[in-house]
């Protein structure tokens, strides 16, 4: 069997790994990734059905089920966690969502018992983020709130030096998800209706684009299209976001009248 993931970052008993397109027809597209560190693994934005054998033989590929220690869900979105109950049902992983999420994850579930079932298995992180254990080092798990959810974050590996950014960033592109971008001019048309879509507005993405440069990533890998993968387009990325408008910046009235 080929090899099913494109490989982020390799370095002794630590992998990053990206999927980018096990499934092909309708759907956006979509990003999953695994990180393994000494043996144990954490699996980000598992997706929703249609992805889930393809994901699940493909995880298997790099690590036993019963060593996967955490599933990871940027939000709340289909296309990020419909599937989230079927990798508790088959392991016994926490699932990491932020706090504003953990009583809606049950209806992702076939768990009856909430209090003592479910709650048991779900890391409820807290709006200002946190750090975790994992793989004899740590994850930062980074508040990312209103980019596009109210309830959002991000994902940090500091070994790797890699920022999994969720849908900041993300792109509708021919381009490869594969691939790193290597032109910020051309890849902002892709990202820009996106983005002045679903981002709430320009304040929060220079607030987040702040807590990025202290943060001085090595990449930036959204769950859609394309990856950043040197300082100058990462800051290229930056500067474009915090000059977008978007979201409530460009509602008016037009936005809001009677059909």
């Amino acid at each position: 069997m080929p090899q099913p993931g494109h490989i982020l970052h390799e370095s002794d008993s630590h992998l990053c790994i990206q999927f980018h397109d096990l499934v092909s027809g309708a759907g956006v597209q979509a990003n999953q990734f695994l990180i393994i560190r000494h043996g144990e693994g954490l699996l980000m934005e598992p997706g929703g059905q249609r992805v889930y054998p393809a994901l699940l033989e493909a995880v298997r590929y790099y690590l036993p089920i019963d060593r996967l220690r955490y599933v990871f869900v940027s939000h709340q979105d289909p296309d990020i966690a419909a599937c989230a109950g079927q990798w508790l049902d088959i392991s016994q992983a926490t699932l990491i969502a932020s706090r504003l999420w953990s009583r809606f994850l049950p209806h992702f579930t076939g768990l009856k018992d909430y209090r003592d079932t479910l709650y048991e298995r779900l890391l409820a992180v807290p709006d200002e983020g946190m750090r975790i254990g994992f793989g004899q080092d740590e994850i930062v798990l980074l508040p990312a709130h209103f980019l596009h959810s109210v309830g959002n974050l991000n994902l940090y590996d500091p070994l790797s030096g890699i920022l999994f950014s969720g849908d900041i960033g993300a792109s509708l592109s021919p381009q490869d998800a594969n691939r790193p971008v290597d032109d910020l001019t051309l890849h902002g048309l892709y990202m820009k209706d996106f983005h002045q879509r679903y981002m709430s507005c320009g304040k929060i993405l220079r607030l987040w684009a702040h807590m990025v440069r202290e943060l001085q990533p090595r990449m930036i890998v959204p769950q859609h299209g394309g990856y950043f993968a040197d300082p100058e387009t990462i800051e290229a990325f930056l500067n474009w976001l915090e000059t977008l408008r978007c979201g409530v910046d460009l509602m008016t009235q037009e936005n809001y009248r009677i059909p």
